[in-house]
């Protein structure tokens, strides 16, 4: 990865641009020798917000089926069953995919702890 003073990307921006966009090279950018930033082409930067938006829908999805003990007793009792009665299943099918687990393995540790 090539590395641009501040500076220099300002007196070049044009030139760093125009070479960014023509082959997607991403450039960090220094201020006395540690990097404060990035520069990098729309189609990284469009990859990225595919990534973040998919990791942010993973954790809401996982916010929901898998909250901690102490917030799920906030919840209303039915609530409460639904959430508790798909977590059985999921561990009842994380037990049959993999015999090796023990009733206590089929959770992941975040499961677990309180």
């Amino acid at each position: 990865m090539t590395r641009l003073t501040i500076a220099k990307a300002q007196d070049q921006l044009a030139e760093t641009l125009a070479r960014i966009s023509r082959t997607g090279e991403r450039i960090a950018l220094t201020e006395r020798g540690k990097q404060v930033a990035f520069l990098v082409s729309a189609e990284d930067m469009a990859r990225l917000a595919k990534v973040e938006k998919r990791a942010d829908r993973r954790q809401v999805y996982r916010a929901k089926l898998r909250p901690r003990p102490s917030e799920l007793m906030k919840r209303p009792p039915r609530e409460r069953e639904r959430i508790l009665a798909a977590s059985v299943v999921r561990a009842a099918q994380a037990y049959r995919d993999n015999p090796e687990l023990t009733d206590f393995e089929a959770f992941a540790d975040e499961d677990l702890a309180e």
